[in-house]
């Protein structure tokens, strides 16, 4: 303050920290503390970009096999000096602590390298053991992402400074549907894009692949003519080249082509893209219970086809086999798609109370296991149901919601027609 600054300022500021203040506020505290554990840990908490529980600091840090109570000692002078503050099991500080401690980092170069090298470890380990595919208590582990999210972003983004390719690539693809469920889309689309330009630059066809269709993917969900037309790109570039990849992959394309012919109204066109896939999947050799689940697919499109051409009774058929083709599997989420879709079809056909059974038990499971995508189009069908008896104010309330949900996830057509809904 003497300085001229605001005391506010300095401590909000997202900007660098000018020199002489940060010196002022800390080089007393924490030049006794080098050399000690303390230091350690406190340079290493820095390079957390969230609170961070002590297990990771202290490993980043190197301190993994030193006693727990040195640990907790280290913390605790941490604390005793405001450097640092403790909200349950989670570390923090603020952000004009970790300016400082960012530069102490860099000071001590030989200990930020080998740091660097173990908070990446770390966060490999981290993704393969809570990533993954959706099935079995999949929103049990895709928590733990959640709560490390801003921590996992600043690790690949400090991997992509680095040109540190591989590092990216096995970072990213545990953490891929989970980005696809919870609603992290932007963040989809941007890493997908970095790994398929690095992915082609290093002759790497296996990744790019895999990149490509599935940002070609989220852009098909996202919905919007830009968006189509990008994904429609990408996905009559990844076709042209199949012969490069595997049957799995090919099947993927042919599913994805047909969901975004679908999004474009070209619904003749989506079925002869699932008969595509049904050939392929003639030619695979999978176990029955992928053979399963990746049929239900087909006719889970064939279902969405019906739907939208108004044969709600052929469609109704086809959801239902669905549904218990994904119970007989396991696969809760797509089954929890199709109630969705049940329940819509039920209000349409003037079966209300039905299809409040059918959206009060699928809300619940879609909130619980962080569906943003499902979520919203729930709230969308309460909207439709509340209407159709008569209760203004809770229809708005519902559309609204959703409105909300599509916006937070790209879906701008959604969100519009919603808009138009409530006019």
């Amino acid at each position: 303050m003497a300085s001229g600054y605001s005391l506010k300022t300095i401590l909000n500021s997202p900007e660098r920290v000018p020199d002489d203040i940060a010196r002022f506020c800390f080089d007393d505290s924490v030049k006794p503390l080098r050399g000690q554990a303390a230091h350690k840990l406190l340079m290493s908490l820095a390079m957390f970009n969230n609170p961070s529980v002590s297990k990771a600091v202290a490993e980043v840090a190197g301190l993994k096999s030193d006693p727990c109570s040195d640990i907790n000692k280290g913390f605790a002078q941490l604390i005793q000096l405001s450097l640092v503050t403790q909200e349950q099991e989670q570390y923090r500080m603020l952000s004009l602590t970790r300016e400082y401690a960012l530069t102490e980092l860099t000071i001590h170069t030989e200990f930020e390298q080998e740091a660097r090298e173990r908070w990446v470890k770390w966060y490999l380990d981290f993704v393969h053991r809570y990533g993954g595919e959706d099935s079995g208590d999949w929103q049990i582990k895709y928590d733990y992402l959640e709560r490390e999210w801003g921590n996992l972003l600043a690790v690949l983004d400090w991997c992509a400074a680095q040109d540190r390719y591989e590092d990216v690539k096995t970072l990213w693809k545990p953490v891929n549907r989970y980005t696809n469920i919870y609603g992290f889309w932007s963040e989809r689309v941007y890493w997908l894009d970095w790994l398929i330009q690095l992915a082609d630059r290093q002759s790497d066809f296996p990744t790019w692949f895999y990149a490509a269709s599935r940002k070609g993917w989220t852009l098909t969900l996202m919905g919007q003519q830009q968006n189509l037309e990008a994904a429609e790109q990408l996905f009559n570039e990844t076709w042209s080249r199949r012969e490069y990849t595997n049957i799995h992959v090919q099947d993927y394309l042919a599913k994805s082509i047909a969901a975004l012919r679908i999004r474009q109204g070209q619904y003749e066109d989506a079925h002869k893209w699932l008969n595509i896939k049904e050939d392929l999947l003639r030619n695979a050799h999978l176990n029955e219970k992928d053979r399963i689940r990746y049929s239900s697919t087909i006719v889970y499109y064939r279902a969405d086809i019906n739907y939208l051409e108004g044969n709600y009774d052929q469609a109704k058929t086809l959801y239902q086999q669905v549904k218990e083709q994904a119970e007989q599997v396991g696969w809760q989420r797509r089954a929890n798609y199709v109630q969705n879709k049940l329940a819509d079809i039920a209000i349409r056909q003037g079966e209300l109370d039905k299809g409040e059974k059918l959206l009060n038990m699928g809300l619940v499971v879609a909130e619980r296991n962080k569906d943003k995508r499902l979520s919203s189009d729930y709230q969308r069908c309460f909207a439709y149901l509340e209407r159709a008896r008569g209760n203004v104010e809770k229809s708005q309330e519902h559309a609204k919601k959703a409105i909300d949900g599509f916006n937070r996830l790209g879906m701008l057509q959604e969100a519009e027609d919603m808009r138009t809904f409530l006019l």
